[in-house]
């Protein structure tokens, strides 16, 4: 989608590369630090919300690591 809007805007997309890259936390406080440090899609996420989920992930971490996959994504792209 975006390739097709910097196109439609008059830009040459150079160079499009994307890859989902797996992390695993063995624990909780690693895994809140991680997504702190991390910009989110969704600016309403909160902690009243997860608390469920993150309880459930904690639980987890006891017995085995949590995983998390990042989609990163780099386009180039020249004016023209």
């Amino acid at each position: 989608m975006a390739t097709a809007q910097l196109a439609a805007a008059g830009w040459r997309v150079d160079d499009v590369r994307e890859e989902r890259v797996l992390s695993q936390f063995t624990d909780i406080a690693a895994l809140i630090g991680y997504v702190r440090s991390t910009p989110w899609a969704y600016a309403d996420l909160d902690l009243t919300a997860a608390l469920p989920r993150l309880r459930q992930l904690h639980d987890q971490s006891r017995t085995r690591p949590i995983s998390a996959v990042t989609h990163r994504f780099l386009i180039r792209a020249t004016a023209v």
